[in-house]
């Protein structure tokens, strides 16, 4: 039997969690930090679904409304983690 992905399993670490949002806002990623709030650092809306749409691809399910609605990277990664506990 295979396991379902989950962001540690799937690979999505907040190492890439975080260069995949800089790629995305076409910054550096050592300007990437919890309390940086990622459409002020120049992510936009298309942006965001594609990120999103990767993510599906390694098993992580949100919502653009549930980023959307949170403010900076720190919140987007506590949800990522709220996520794969509610999953084991």
């Amino acid at each position: 039997m295979t396991a379902t992905p989950t962001p540690t399993t799937a690979g999505l670490t907040r190492e890439r969690f975080l260069a995949d949002v800089a790629s995305a806002a076409r910054v550096d990623v050592s300007a990437m930090s919890d309390g940086l709030a990622p459409f002020e650092a120049g992510l936009d809306s298309l942006r965001l679904l594609v990120l999103i749409d990767g993510w599906r691809k390694l098993g992580v399910e949100l919502g653009f409304g549930e980023l959307a609605e949170r403010r900076t990277l720190g919140d987007w990664w506590a949800l990522i983690e709220a996520r794969e506990r509610g999953r084991a």
